[in-house]
């Protein structure tokens, strides 16, 4: 059996592979050839001669540590620098022995892309044991083939583009109901307010912080980004899902009411849901109730009881009366619903929404880097700072004045609500989404386990290895890697003469219209037969909240783009984004945000 991959830098790589060969598939050998590695070396070069047996072919170099342990204490001791190192010394493939198993870790994205392609070929999932517990042996992620495949149909419909788009006035609202509490939470109020109100606004802005600290669980207490991130990919995602709070009428004024204060409390019930379930999967598996795996163990338990009675009231909706669904908001679970039992039972559904929301449980971080990178100048943060004051780091300012500039353009063109037509008319946020998901990938990392002996780069991995497929561009220099969305636009990228006086002009990115097919910015959706499902909802989530973000708020944080992040257990900055400030702007310089 031959699985194809890329011959050449820039080559493009089929999309799928064929039925295995009988002869070839009962010698238990697969050929996975890979690209030469931009600069040349002994990184592959194309496929092997058919005359040569992979049983022949040498490991991949690298060390297997210790008998029974392997190098897992080094990992847990080294951290991030276990990984980079061992890149450094053996190139973007190499072996080690970690999670009880021996192990190649694949950094390239040719090699990751050739790799995920072979699923249910030469690969097939795995994950974990803790994982597994965790998301379910009914899930997308486990689920063997074919039957995963007729499983994802059904996810696929309920969060493909068409559907997505009709969740988005849900999604917006309870993003711009997180973001209004956290402003006043933090700040004292919002909409101009606060600030040399008087006695009297200061005392309303004082009892509006408390009741918005109350709904938020107290976390803006920390006064760090991370977890506002965390919060509001899980209100956006929940929001999708399950469509707007019944608390949260549609006609009220955005983030305002006690129906804004219902979403919000409900959002931060489940993120720290969310927050449990993520916080499991990190070693050791212990289930007792003070372990962290035993409190994602009982997380998951409460999630599965809530999907579980949303899904049994949109089955009650759909074979009730026509007035049961008249002026109800689309949502992914009534899409769910309406899968037929032998397209998706009950548990694959259930396991199926508890892993989208691990999946989606990464978003945090990713829209962090919004945060990081992009920050408005001083004289809008600060009303009364002389303009041009303020940087914002790393180019933050250019690309915050880039994509006001566009969210203008998109507000005359389609006006001031943010819904698919709108999002489509916003490059440059789909830009900025899709730099900061080439650093900071949703799912950082995808494992697959070889079912038969396979050829990689000219190595053998041998059946029954793990291998841990690296999906994010910049996993190795996270903290040398530079935020550009400019790669993303294929005229230089947005911000005009400023773009061009700072050295982001030009001819722009040649790999930009490769980003749907086979390009170089990382595989942060994955690829292949388990390709994340979740790509629209996720793009959309970051492109609203970039044109949220521009057109309502300022925001900074203590060391900007500044802080290092690190990767082990999971990537995030090391403070959280610390000493972090949101507020909203005055009304003079507010966009406006309708429709939600």
């Amino acid at each position: 059996m031959r699985v194809q991959g890329v011959n050449a830098p820039g080559a493009r790589q089929r999309r799928g592979t064929g039925p295995p060969h009988p002869q070839r598939q009962r010698r238990g050998h697969a050929r996975v050839a890979a690209g030469r590695e931009p600069g040349g070396g002994d990184g592959g070069g194309g496929a092997a001669s058919s005359s040569s047996s992979v049983a022949d072919l040498p490991l991949p170099e690298g060390e297997m540590g210790l008998p029974f342990v392997g190098e897992t204490l080094a990992l847990l001791r080294d951290g991030d620098s276990f990984g980079i190192e061992r890149t450094r010394r053996y190139g973007p493939l190499w072996k080690t022995h970690i999670l009880g198993a021996p192990t190649v870790m694949v950094y390239a994205e040719p090699d990751v892309r050739a790799v995920l392609a072979g699923d249910g070929a030469a690969f097939e999932s795995w994950w974990p044991p803790a994982t597994a517990a965790l998301v379910g042996a009914a899930s997308l992620n486990l689920l063997a083939q074919p039957r995963q495949g007729q499983v994802k149909a059904a996810f696929t419909r309920a969060f493909g583009e068409p559907a997505v788009a009709a969740y988005l006035p849900a999604v917006v609202r309870a993003a711009v109901a997180t973001l209004d509490a956290w402003a006043a939470a933090t700040r004292g109020g919002g909409g101009g307010g606060g600030e040399g109100a008087g006695p009297d606004g200061a005392a309303a802005d004082a009892a509006a912080a408390e009741a918005a600290a109350a709904a938020l669980g107290g976390l803006p207490a920390a006064r760090a980004a991370l977890p506002l991130c965390d919060l509001l990919a899980s209100a956006t995602f929940h929001a999708a899902l399950l469509g707007p709070s019944p608390a949260d009428p549609a006609g009220a004024a955005p983030g305002e009411g006690a129906g804004a204060a219902a979403l919000v409390a409900a959002a931060a019930a489940r993120a720290r849901l969310a927050s449990a379930l993520a916080g499991g999967f990190v070693p050791p598996a212990l289930e007792l109730p003070f372990t962290p795996f035993g409190a994602a163990r009982a997380a998951r338990r409460e999630l599965l009881a809530l999907y579980a009675s949303a899904l049994a009231d949109a089955r009650a909706r759909r074979g009730g009366a026509a007035e049961a669904q008249a002026g109800r908001a689309p949502a992914a679970i009534d899409a769910l619903a309406a899968a037929p039992p032998a397209a998706a039972g009950d548990e694959e559904l259930l396991d199926g929404i508890v892993a989208c929301l691990f999946g989606n449980a990464g978003a945090g971080p990713t829209m962090l880097k919004l945060l990081q990178y992009i920050q408005p100048p001083d004289h809008i943060f600060r009303p009364g700072a002389e303009a041009g004051a303020g940087s914002g780091g790393g180019g933050g300012c250019r690309w915050w004045a880039a994509l006001r500039e566009e969210q203008r353009a998109v507000i005359a063109a389609h006006g001031p609500a943010i819904g698919a037509a709108a999002l489509e008319g916003m490059p440059v946020a789909e830009a900025v989404a899709r730099e900061a998901l080439r650093i900071s990938p949703v799912v950082p990392a995808i494992f697959r386990r070889a079912v038969v002996d396979f050829e990689l780069r000219g190595r053998r991995i041998p059946k029954g290895w793990l291998v841990y497929c690296h999906t994010g561009g910049g996993v190795l220099r996270y903290n040398q890697d530079s935020f550009d969305p400019a790669r993303w636009l294929g005229d230089g990228g947005g911000g005009g003469d400023a773009a061009a006086e700072e050295g982001g002009g030009g001819s722009g990115c040649p790999l930009a219209p490769l980003w749907q097919g086979e390009g170089v910015g990382g595989t942060p959706f994955g690829a292949g037969s388990r390709a994340c499902v979740g790509r629209p909802l996720m793009m959309a989530q970051l492109k609203a909240l970039a044109a949220l973000l521009v057109r309502r708020y300022a925001w900074r944080s203590a060391a900007g783009a500044a802080e290092p992040w690190v990767v082990v257990p999971a990537p995030r900055p090391a403070a959280g984004l610390g000493g972090f400030e949101l507020r909203r702007l005055p009304e003079g310089e507010a966009l406006p945000v309708a429709g939600v």
